[in-house]
């Protein structure tokens, strides 16, 4: 009795240096956040603060369609996938026929969101290819085959593979999403708010759905319909981008 009190305490101690480790790199992040706007916000030293602006040069996307709802779609079908993973992966890693580790189970999530972050930097130098076909069809078939690997899969590689295929494919659509809604000024205030309504949404009935559909049939369907889902918003995008 008093070696599982032990273990229940030396568990509920890793725990709360887990939270206390997040609290302090939020406030990392935070603070380099705050220097990082600062730094750009200071005024160059020997401007002149009467000279008159330099007229900005036409933007190449001042031709181009008003996509924000195209955005909306494949934007918001990527975080109904995100959500889901997020929210029913852990339950199937932790039991279930995987039993996983939690760090094991942290450490996907770490490759997941560390690959979506790198592909979303590494996407701000990009120009056209958010009104191409092809390179928005690539992006999705990374998501529909990183979505199988949660599905399918039982093994940590096949999760590790998988984390890193939603990744690529998250952070592409993250990056789609907000450049339709900002390329276009003029619209650009209420398009954010939309892509925040959607975000909030999808965080909270995504998971709901998908928790109440792995209870009633397993944990592969609520995957296996998001798949789904992707390859219909994907033909959505696909047939509007050739047009």
């Amino acid at each position: 009795m008093e070696s599982g009190t032990t273990g229940g305490a030396d568990a509920g101690a890793g725990w709360r240096h887990a939270f206390l480790c997040g609290a302090a790199i939020c406030v990392l992040m935070s603070l380099a956040m705050a220097f990082a706007i600062h730094s750009l916000n200071r005024r160059p030293r020997g401007s002149d603060p009467a000279q008159p602006a330099v007229p900005e040069e036409p933007s190449p996307y001042d031709a181009m369609p008003d996509l924000a709802w195209l955005g909306w779609i494949g934007g918001g079908v990527c975080f109904v996938a995100l959500s889901l993973i997020r929210s029913i992966f852990p339950a199937r890693a932790l039991g279930g026929a995987c039993h996983l580790t939690e760090g094991t189970l942290g450490s996907i999530f770490f490759v997941l969101s560390l690959v979506q972050a790198l592909v979303g930097l590494a996407l701000t130098r990009s120009r056209f290819w958010m009104y191409r076909p092809r390179p928005v069809a690539a992006f999705a078939v990374a998501g529909m085959l990183g979505t199988l690997c949660f599905a399918l899969g039982s093994r940590p590689a096949v999760f590790l593979a998988g984390a890193i295929l939603f990744g690529i494919y998250s952070g592409a659509f993250c990056f789609y999403l907000v450049f339709h809604a900002l390329v276009h000024p003029r619209h650009a205030g209420r398009y954010v708010a939309v892509n925040e309504s959607l975000v909030g949404l999808t965080g909270f009935l995504a998971p709901l759905a998908g928790g109440a559909m792995a209870d009633a049939w397993g944990f592969r369907l609520p995957y296996l319909g998001t798949v789904v889902l992707i390859l219909a918003a994907t033909a959505v995008l696909i047939r509007v981008h050739r047009r």
